[in-house]
């Protein structure tokens, strides 16, 4: 064989190896570069929940303080607020129902309350007491009868 043959086959075989060298390189890439991206999901996915939190942890806060101070239309304001963006938060219609309970809002107390229980059963012996006292007070506000 004489030297050019020879360096054709040694370039050939070589080229081969570079070929499967690339193509694992980029197959290596492709699989870190779809992790990055599912990594990147998952901590944005992350920080609105942790955002999330951060925001039902202050509307409670505030919550409370208007509850402690008996400032009732604040606290219906903000609860309300909080409803229309986060429906399905119990948190919510338990500030509404109490600003609504101890503004004397019987009916609409009633219905948040129910609310509650619809969203979260376990709240049951919580909301229940309130559900009483409010039943009691609904049936002896109605007028009597006029003899």
């Amino acid at each position: 064989m004489d030297s050019t043959t020879l360096l054709i086959s040694q370039v050939t075989t070589e080229w081969g190896a570079i070929k499967w060298l690339l193509a694992t390189l980029i197959l290596l890439w492709l699989a870190s570069a779809t992790f990055l991206m599912v990594l990147v999901v998952k901590a944005k996915r992350w920080l609105v929940h942790i955002d999330a939190v951060q925001k039902r942890k202050l509307f409670r806060e505030q919550a409370d303080e208007f509850l402690e101070q008996n400032k009732l239309d604040q606290l219906q304001k903000i609860s309300e607020q909080r409803v229309e963006s986060y429906p399905n938060d119990t948190w919510c219609h338990w500030y509404l129902a109490l600003a609504f309970y101890h503004k004397g809002r019987w009916h609409d107390a009633k219905r948040a309350f129910q609310t509650i229980l619809q969203l979260n059963p376990s709240w049951r012996d919580t909301v229940n007491p309130y559900v009483e006292d409010l039943m009691n007070k609904i049936s002896n506000s109605r007028p009597g009868l006029v003899k």
